[in-house]
């Protein structure tokens, strides 16, 4: 979770630029409709972003976590260079500031192997709860770096994530183990991450952003995959290029929810993909969530909402 996860908020920045696609879909339809459709698509991107995480965690099992990333980024990056067109190649070519987009595209890679690593340790409901603390640390980050101002709405959100954190933890108990801090590095990875895509976003669309990432991502993990390279059967790379297919249909998806109506109205539903992750630990792993862990989700689900839902409105 790049981890699927880790690339999920990237997409956001495509409102500004589908805002004109966006007014001529509500013209043609009702609001209701429209934004129930647009919702639909943002909750089924998650539930696929969901299975695909945990599918990548077994895969990792068999070739390797750095193997895996490796090849479902080298597998994403065709896919995107395959789909691309003419006015997407002349915007990536064009994009300003581009050692912004290739050091934003390096967050993914390192949040990826920590996320994966994580739910090798922990159960996978434990890891992706602590992972969706990443908006909460980003909203902090957001005072030195992008000069925004923390309101008691903020405030309130990052006590609740807090709070989640160490219900899920429990520090000083039998409970807490060396995944639970590998998926908190990997949520403040993503914050920077989530910092940069604030920077990169206002200067290109999100296929763009996209294609930076695949490529960076490919990059950094084709230096790296030679010292750990194991010769992956043939189901391995179908299981590969079908994580890789969901991956890029579930940001496709996204992308158009947040082109057919306002992030508002999407914000809240990032956090279904914790239900999708549930069904997907009980189907890969036979794991269920103790009471714990989905007491600790539901606070730092709400201080997510709190937070995103003030942003959003101040935007």
């Amino acid at each position: 979770m790049p981890s699927t996860t880790t690339t999920r908020y990237a997409s956001t920045g495509c409102e500004a630029g589908a805002a004109l696609h966006r007014k001529l879909i509500i013209a043609a339809h009702p609001p209701r409709a429209t934004d129930a459709a647009a919702i639909g698509m943002m909750v089924a991107a998650n539930i696929l972003f969901a299975f695909n995480d945990v599918w990548l965690r077994r895969i990792a099992d068999d070739i390797g976590i750095i193997q895996t990333v490796w090849g479902r980024s080298v597998l994403f990056l065709a896919i995107m260079l395959v789909t691309m067109r003419r006015g997407d190649w002349a915007a990536a070519l064009g994009t300003p500031k581009p050692h912004l987009q290739i050091i934003r595209g390096t967050f993914p890679v390192i949040g990826a192997v920590l996320m994966i690593a994580a739910m090798g340790l922990i159960p996978v409901a434990d890891a992706t709860a602590m992972f969706f603390l990443s908006p909460l640390l980003a909203s902090l980050l957001a005072m030195p770096l992008l000069r925004e101002k923390m309101s008691n709405d903020r405030w309130l959100a990052l006590a609740l994530g807090m709070a989640g954190m160490l219900i899920i933890v429990q520090p000083g108990q039998s409970v807490f183990q060396l995944g639970h801090v590998w998926a908190l590095t990997c949520a403040g990875v993503i914050a920077f991450y989530q910092i940069f895509t604030a920077f990169v976003t206002r200067h290109a669309n999100a296929r763009t952003t996209l294609l930076f990432m695949a490529a960076t991502a490919s990059l950094v993990t084709s230096c790296m995959v030679p010292f750990v390279w194991h010769s992956p059967d043939a189901m391995s790379w179908l299981q590969l290029l079908g994580t890789s297919l969901i991956y890029a249909v579930g940001h496709g998806m996204y992308i158009v929810a947040h082109g057919r109506t306002e992030t508002t109205r999407l914000a809240p539903f990032i956090y279904t993909q914790l239900f999708g992750t549930l069904a997907a630990g009980w189907l890969f792993y036979s794991q269920v969530p103790q009471l714990y862990t989905a007491l600790g989700a539901a606070c730092i689900a709400l201080g997510g909402c709190i937070m995103l839902l003030k942003r959003q409105r101040h935007s």
